[in-house]
């Protein structure tokens, strides 16, 4: 049988990124069925089949023993589905897709939570959550990724839980935030993650970025990377150095947060900047990025008029002068080698960018009197 979110997915008639089999058929007679086959999680049950075109992760149904790390069960015992389903996080993840009939089947009540818009834990919510506490920021993300409505007893153990989350593994709380942030729903991620207190637990002072009323047009958007440099653009470059190496952000991340918080420190003197500065600060980084976190920044309202009609009105010939000579150029008309050519094509860009110089004649007189 097809389990958990893929089953989802199917019925919201989205496209599952991957799909989970569950079976009673015991791990080794799983692998007895197939010749590509890893041993991955098979002390709980879990086989990785390679014989299709992706991997399928086969598990034998299976409840779980008692979790001693908050993260995995100290053991597991084989059962049916019925026990199976009982050990899953939420409702509309505990559904499972008969291949033989295409029956749906619901021992927890996810078919009626997946039309109404539920998301509710299996059982006890204090019981489901005391298994990992993870679970309390994968309701968060499923609930921005599903846009569905956390159920009042889900939510009430949230808050009084979420104090663990100071016990979960850095990498795993920047993979649920990176999972709930690609989703264009950020704004609704991040009232979730206020109003459960957990901004207060994962980010201490964080400067709350909501006061300020976001224009239609910019109330989607965002991505782990802008929300990150908008809850540290008040950080030091060794404070958010360690906050993003403790979340495990990979460098990429990294230097785009970095970035971007570096541009938000330099925004509230925008109009004071010279044109061609104006210029390099808004090519410099994703003016989708840009634009969220102007909208968002109460210490920037002043600024919104200006920084945003450049944003929209500049072309990218505007910001890139496609007349700007190279250094290799300059050194082919005979300019010697040198920190003076990169100054002189910095004066070129920067009389570009002003508007002072328009066309080759001008490039060339300029470069004549150098």
């Amino acid at each position: 049988m097809i389990a958990g979110g893929a089953v989802r997915d199917l019925l919201m008639g989205g496209q599952p990124k991957d799909f989970d089999i569950a079976t009673n058929a015991h791990p080794e007679e799983v692998l007895a069925c197939f010749k590509r086959t890893r041993k991955v999680g098979i002390a709980f049950g879990v086989v990785l089949v390679s014989e299709f075109e992706d991997t399928v992760e086969v598990a034998t149904f299976r409840t779980d023993l008692e979790y001693l790390d908050g993260r995995r069960p100290e053991g597991v015992v084989f059962t049916d589905a019925k026990n199976d389903a009982q050990r899953r996080d939420f409702t509309v993840n505990g559904l499972f897709l008969d291949l033989e009939s295409f029956e749906i089947i619901d021992y927890v009540g996810g078919l009626v939570d997946l039309q109404a818009g539920i998301l509710r834990a299996i059982g006890d919510p204090e019981k489901r959550f005391a298994e990992d506490y993870l679970r309390m920021l994968r309701a968060v993300r499923f609930a921005v990724r599903l846009d569905f409505e956390i159920e009042k007893e889900t939510s009430r153990v949230i808050s009084e839980k979420v104090g663990h989350l100071t016990e979960i593994a850095p990498d795993r709380i920047h993979d649920e935030l990176s999972k709930a942030f690609a989703t264009g729903r950020s704004d609704l991620g991040l009232t979730l993650l206020r109003d459960f207190g957990m901004l207060d637990v994962l980010f201490p002072d964080a400067p709350a970025p909501w006061y300020l009323p976001v224009d239609q047009e910019y109330q989607e958007g965002g991505d782990y990377c802008s929300v990150m440099a908008l809850l540290l653009r008040d950080r030091g470059r060794s404070a958010l150095d360690k906050i993003l190496k403790e979340l495990r952000s990979t460098n990429e991340e990294k230097k785009i947060i970095q970035s971007l918080v570096r541009a938000l420190g330099a925004f509230p003197t925008y109009s004071e900047l010279p044109t061609s500065s104006q210029k390099r600060l808004l090519r410099d980084h994703d003016q989708r990025h840009l634009l969220y976190l102007i909208q968002r920044c109460p210490e920037l309202e002043t600024h919104h008029p200006v920084i945003q009609e450049n944003l929209m009105n500049w072309k990218e010939e505007d910001l890139f002068p496609r007349l700007l000579p190279t250094g290799q150029n300059l050194l082919e008309r005979g300019f010697s080698p040198g920190p003076h050519i990169g100054k002189l094509l910095k004066e070129i860009e920067d009389l570009l960018l002003e508007g002072k110089i328009r066309n080759s004649e001008e490039i060339e007189a300029r470069l004549m009197n150098s």
